[in-house]
């Protein structure tokens, strides 16, 4: 048996790029289970790409559009992560 240590951050701890990453995962996992409550704050972008026929760009709306969302919800998560923002 061996023990491995590492250091793991809360979100705020992050640096810019790696927050990056970490939104980019959060967003992934959102976008596997696409199952949304009515009042999810992200369905109008849900509505908004199905009705223009490009779900393609959900991900992508969602980081530029619902930053603050996607931050608080994984800050009241209370994700853990590794320096460079992935998933610990």
């Amino acid at each position: 048996m061996r023990t491995i240590r590492t250091k793991v951050y809360q979100f705020s701890e992050l640096s810019k790029a790696a927050k990056d990453k970490a939104i980019c995962w959060f967003i992934d996992i959102l976008l596997m289970d696409c199952d949304w409550p009515e009042d999810s704050p992200y369905m109008p972008a849900a509505i908004e790409m199905e009705r223009m026929q490009t779900p393609w760009f959900l991900g992508q709306t969602l980081f530029h559009e619902y930053r603050e969302h996607l931050i608080a919800d994984i800050e009241a998560n209370e994700y853990e992560f590794k320096a460079d923002g992935t998933r610990f």
